[in-house]
This record gives C-alpha cells, structure tokens and sequence, in this order.
C-alpha cells in the first residue's frame, strides 16, 4: 500500500520547514511506502528550494505558475501515485494522524471520499465555535446547499482523502482554480452517487492564512453560480 500526500503551498518559506519535518517523520514512522509532494503556486520566495532539501526523505517538489489553490491541487492530484492520496494545507492544520483514520473508512469498497469535518469535532466535544466563524460557517453552508444540494456542512476543510481511481476519474473534471474548488470537487461527487464519509477534525490555528475573508467570499459566491450552471449543463457526469 502506498500513501501519496499532496501539500499545496505558496511563499511558505516561514514555516516549509516544520512543515516537512513533521510529514515526513510522520510518514516515515507510519507507512513503508508513500510519497509527499510539495505542489508551488508559483511562490516568489525561498519555498521551492527549501522543499527540495527534503527531496532524499520521500518528498517531491512540482512547480506551476501562480494560478491558485484548486488548479495547484489538481496538478498535485493528478501526478500522485499512491494507493491513497489526502491533500492538506501547508502549515499542517489538522493531525496527520487523521489518514490512519480516513484509512480504516476507505476498507469500506464502497468509500470513494473521506473529508475532514471540524463541525463534527466540535459537536463531539461540547467546543462551541467562536462567534463569527459560526456565523460565516453557517451562512456559507446555507447558501452552498440551496444551491447545490451538497448535505455537506463543511465544504471548505483543508484534510480530504481519496482512492486513487476516484481521485483520477473527478479532478480532471474540477475546472475552479481557487478556493471555490472543494464545493465543485463535492458536487461532482454527489452528481455521481459516490460515497463521502466525513470524519471529525480538529483545527489547529497558525498565522500566515492566504484567505481574504471578504474578497475570497465574492469569489466563492461566483463560484456557486458556475458550479450551479456546469452541473445543469450535465459537465460533471462521469462517462
């Protein structure tokens, strides 16, 4: 079994490093066989070189053009040879120890996806979420469903899971290059009936987020209204 980890990142030289010191012990100490690979959106600062120091411990280092973070994710999908392949952000938000959970689900056949799920956590635990995140959270998730009918609270954690066949066959079809791709990524799942377990994720908060609450909300917005139409348009059915 080989396990591919997909990690996107731009102008992350503040924090590449810890970031692969963590992965690849992690990775080391868990798998026999995997793969990290450090997808460039284009960084202008030290984040390729410094990633290709760690080339002798497993890691692989892609570079693009600035295009954003779907279209880096897509790139870093499609090249990943594992058995499994997860995609995580750059500053490791969430446990690594939460593939050895979205594993066990994926012995389940019929599993295609296992996506991270902070709401969960949060239920679990009795943690409530801090005032305006629950308010954007909510009314992100109101106007995702409405429009496209997801049944998914949390469409935005950065910690998904995918076989690789299921991996290969959607996100050729994932035409969003920004924020916006996890809800089309979700969309597609659901137009072709595939099974999406979501598995409880805690969030660890780090600075240096690249999200602009305000602008990358407008972007989102638009991007419902493509997802909406591709789906009408019948671009997402698998052939």
């Amino acid at each position: 079994m080989k396990i591919s980890l997909v990690v996107p990142a731009y102008n992350e030289s503040k924090r590449i490093i810890h970031t692969l010191e963590e992965a690849t012990y992690y990775m080391k100490s868990h798998f026999e066989c995997y793969e990290i690979i450090i997808v460039d959106d284009g960084s202008t600062d030290d984040t390729v070189a410094i990633a290709e120091t760690f080339s002798n411990l497993g890691v692989k280092v892609l570079k693009q053009p600035h295009a954003g973070k779907g279209k880096t994710l897509k790139s870093g999908i499609l090249a990943a040879t594992g058995d499994y392949i997860f995609f995580t952000d750059a500053d490791l938000p969430y446990a690594l120890d939460n593939i050895e959970v979205a594993i066990k689900h994926f012995k389940d056949e019929t599993t295609a996806l296992v996506i991270g799920a902070r709401d969960l956590y949060h239920a679990e635990n009795g943690i409530p979420y801090p005032f305006y995140r629950n308010i954007m959270s909510k009314a992100f998730s109101f106007i995702v469903n409405l429009f496209l009918n997801l049944d998914v609270k949390d469409t935005q954690c950065g910690f998904k899971a995918f076989k690789k066949d299921t991996a290969h066959t959607l996100f050729p079809l994932v035409e969003i290059n920004g924020f916006g791709f996890d809800i089309e990524l979700l969309k597609i799942a659901r137009i072709n009936h595939l099974k999406i377990v979501r598995i409880p994720v805690k969030l660890m908060h780090s600075s240096g987020s690249k999200v602009n609450p305000f602008k990358d909300s407008i972007k989102m917005l638009r991007d419902i209204k493509t997802v909406y139409k591709n789906a009408k348009r019948g671009l997402y059915e698998i052939r």
